[in-house]
């Protein structure tokens, strides 16, 4: 088995919801957008590259322009 590394440039907010599994503090509304986000990414969530960290004009998610980090997603591949 393999693993392969994807990364998604998103929100730096979401980092508790995606690597915790912590959504406290975020209005339904944002929930909503990283659990859609969720069901069409590849992998998993595992890690965030801080040094990534900064004011982009676009990212995966399709929000609007922001703090954004790239998350590191893991897929297994047998």
């Amino acid at each position: 088995m393999s693993v392969e590394v994807i990364r998604y440039r998103l929100p730096v907010y979401w980092a508790c919801a995606l690597i915790n599994d912590d959504y406290t503090g975020l209005e339904d509304k944002e929930c909503e957008k990283i659990k859609r986000f969720l069901e069409i990414a590849e992998g998993y969530p595992v890690d965030v590259d801080w040094e990534t960290q900064g004011f982009y004009h676009c990212n995966d998610a399709g929000t609007l322009p922001g703090e954004c980090a790239d998350f590191i997603f893991h897929k297994c591949n047998d």
